[in-house]
């Protein structure tokens, strides 16, 4: 008992070290922002550096950022600097939450204040465009070798961080002690962290969500109810799959937080700004019109071209994300986006005619994998498994169907 009261006064001290040293955030948007306000609850020091000198003003002088995050007052402990010099200065973390569009220019411009030992949390989300990079490859691509990171994603709504409404994200990094560490900064009884080894996997799910939520607001768009769209998001799901496996990422990653997670709120929260440009393309309005009222490109468009170059270098079928480029930037009907995705052979001859569309092995298997995961009894879905993956006969499977 003794030994076990020491060792948890060990982590506590640990955590409580963790969460009482100087940090910079950088990156003054409404995550950013909300990213900062967690850390500051937590004892943090923390420097927010902002590219916009109004920013910095409206926080110093009224404690409130009201370009991104109106109506919440900050935390005094958040000081926020236009000088990455300053921010990058006497610390050992920092979290970048800079857009994906701008975060290689961040990075360069960082690199001069950089030190030795300083470890990167990547908020970033997305996809570069022309390079097919994921953050945590543009960082080990700017710096021209393997910075030590994480990776910290998963759904949560600026708004409501916050404003310390309960969320749940997860930490990922190729070195445990890195995801152990950032769970004991972030963490607190309204904000929790699951630790993950497999930086790709959820890099994967928070890029390829936001083009799916575009086909989503698609539908919107064009009158279509949610009998619907629950077919853009199921199959938008099997892309995130097939798209983190061909790159390196597991599975299971998109079955939990960082993917299904993330994509049913960024699908179906009310509060996403891709659903609502999605909605335009559905009226029937122009890229070139969307970018008018928008008055710059919106990030899900740009991500959805990235993931279709992605998909034709890997040789990979992602219906819903080509879908929704093939609408966006060839003038695709939504009509046929929704015939294609639903294009298929019946389920008898499905398994009747083994190997014909890998979407019901995928289905199948991936129901397989809960059912052992979870440790529950789902006869049918083991023996669907079985016919499909095991050659065994469906006579008995399609005759207790019959008879129930």
């Amino acid at each position: 008992m003794k030994n076990k009261l020491i060792i948890f006064s060990i982590i506590s001290l640990v955590s409580f070290g963790l969460k009482a040293q100087q940090v910079t955030v950088l990156g003054e948007g409404a995550w950013g922002t909300a990213i900062a306000t967690v850390l500051a609850n937590n004892g943090c020091t923390v420097k927010l550096w902002c590219n916009d000198p109004n920013v910095v003003e409206s926080i110093t002088n009224e404690g409130i950022n009201k370009r991104y995050l109106p109506g919440v007052v900050l935390p005094q402990n958040i000081n926020p600097t236009i000088s990455l010099e300053e921010a990058l200065a006497d610390v050992e973390w920092i979290f970048n939450v800079s857009p994906i569009k701008y975060l290689r220019l961040v990075l360069q411009k960082a690199q001069p204040f950089l030190k030795s030992g300083q470890r990167c949390v990547m908020f970033s989300k997305g996809i570069e465009q022309g390079t097919l990079m994921l953050p945590t490859q543009i960082i080990d691509n700017v710096f021209g070798m393997n910075v030590e990171k994480a990776v910290c994603v998963g759904p949560s709504f600026a708004d409501e961080v916050a404003k310390k409404r309960f969320t749940a994200v997860v930490a990922a990094s190729d070195k445990k002690e890195y995801a152990e560490q950032v769970k004991a900064m972030l963490e607190n009884d309204y904000f929790k962290v699951f630790e993950s080894a497999d930086m790709i996997g959820v890099q994967v799910g928070s890029a390829l969500k936001n083009v799916i939520a575009l086909g989503i607001g698609i539908l919107d768009g064009a009158g279509f109810g949610e009998n619907a769209q629950a077919i853009v998001l199921a199959k938008g799901l099997r892309d995130m799959i097939i798209c983190a496996q061909a790159l390196g990422g597991q599975r299971n990653t998109m079955l939990v937080l960082a993917g299904v997670g993330d994509l049913i709120l960024t699908c179906k929260g009310g509060l996403s700004r891709n659903v609502m440009v999605g909605r335009y393309f559905g009226q029937g309005k122009s890229l070139e019109k969307v970018i008018e009222e928008e008055g710059v490109t919106p990030e899900g468009v740009n991500t959805a071209q990235s993931i279709y170059e992605l998909a034709q270098k890997h040789t990979i079928s992602l219906p819903v994300c080509e879908g929704v480029y093939d609408i966006v930037f060839k003038g695709k009907s939504v009509d046929q986006f929704l015939a294609d995705l639903t294009q298929g052979m019946p389920l008898e001859k499905v398994i009747k005619e083994k190997g014909a569309p890998s979407e019901m092995d995928d289905t199948v298997q991936l129901m397989y994998e809960l059912v052992q995961e979870f440790d529950i009894s789902f006869a049918d879905c083991e023996q669907m498994y079985n016919i499909v993956f095991k050659d065994e006969s469906g006579d008995t499977f399609f005759a207790g169907l019959a008879t129930e």
